[in-house]
């Protein structure tokens, strides 16, 4: 027996990771979808995190008698990365958040990989977190746009 997935035309499909979003929308019948793209958001290739080469700084251990030894600790490095990240959630978050003020979704099925999947719950305020119908821990947003649906209607719950 086949379940038929149903995606009405008020639902939102963000699917992302932590520099390209796709906001999917249904554009088709309610159990038959063709989604199409609403909008999308990426992080031009100069606002990407560079890697860092140098090592982390260093600093003098809080006593004096370490300090005239001259010894030093090593500073952990800041995960750039994750910045980015959360920076690039909150705008996701802000645009949905912005829509659902002007035209209310009914629904949202977030599509992201594990960790910014995470990301997102934990930035998300309570009113965007009420209409989430659905998570899918998967990253997508590379995929064509009819071998995405493919996979994205498979992996929707009926």
């Amino acid at each position: 027996m086949t379940n038929i997935v149903r995606i009405p035309h008020d639902h939102a499909i963000l699917v992302c990771d932590s520099h390209k979003a796709l906001i999917l929308v249904n554009d088709g019948a309610v159990a038959q979808p063709e989604l199409i793209v609403e909008t999308h958001f990426e992080i031009e290739e100069d606002e990407m995190v560079s890697v860092q080469t140098d090592r982390p700084g260093r600093r003098f251990d809080g006593n004096a008698a370490a300090t005239m030894h001259g010894q030093r600790s090593a500073m952990e490095m800041p995960d750039l990365a994750r910045r980015q990240a959360e920076g690039f959630a909150d705008r996701l978050l802000q645009y949905l958040t912005h829509r659902q003020s002007r035209d209310p979704f009914g629904g949202v099925v977030l599509v992201a990989p594990p960790a910014f999947l995470g990301i997102l719950r934990d930035r998300m305020d309570d009113d965007l977190g009420r209409i989430v119908v659905e998570e899918i821990a998967k990253d997508l947003v590379e995929m064509p746009l009819p071998k995405l649906q493919k996979v994205l209607l498979g992996s929707l719950s009926a």
